[in-house]
């Protein structure tokens, strides 16, 4: 940043919203910032075998190592074949975890202090495919007749 202007916007903590939130001290350097990610997945190739997936994703780790296998941390899954009848019933208990974080802190030992350091949690933001965003939203997804996910008025085609 130079003269008070981002010159290249290359990762999620160079927009507005976060930057507003380390002005404001509702984020500090001591906290861990998380993304939920959902998504669906078929286990076998010709057999009914629908599962969903849930990790979090840590925003403090550089844009190149945010996202590999050994940093990404499972969070929930809901088995399958049949599609989820009420999925805030498996997302209340995640979503639970992180609120109980937010509130009560992350005491983390710091080794070089011989101390904790209480550490807070605030979500970035929930990322999904559309089926899953359709669930976590409330919304009718991209099968409906308003499928849209903006709650435009555009109805769809058939």
């Amino acid at each position: 940043m130079h003269n008070g202007k981002i010159n290249e916007y290359n990762d999620t903590t160079c927009g507005h919203d976060y930057l507003e939130a380390v002005k404001t001290g509702k984020i500090t350097n001591d906290d861990v910032i998380v993304q939920l990610s959902l998504d669906g997945a078929q286990l076998y190739r010709d057999k009914e075998s629908d599962c969903w997936i849930f990790v979090y994703i840590i925003h403090n780790l550089a844009p190149d190592l945010r996202y590999k296998k050994k940093l990404v941390i499972p969070a929930g899954f809901i088995p399958g074949p049949e599609k989820m009848k009420d999925g805030d019933s498996f997302l209340f208990p995640i979503l639970y975890h992180i609120s109980a974080l937010q509130n009560e802190g992350l005491r983390i030992w710091d080794a070089s202090m011989q101390t904790h350091i209480p550490r807070s949690m605030p979500f970035i933001f929930v990322t999904a495919d559309g089926p899953a965003m359709a669930m976590v939203s409330g919304m009718v997804g991209h099968s409906g007749k308003f499928g849209c996910r903006l709650y435009c008025g555009v109805p769809g085609r058939r």
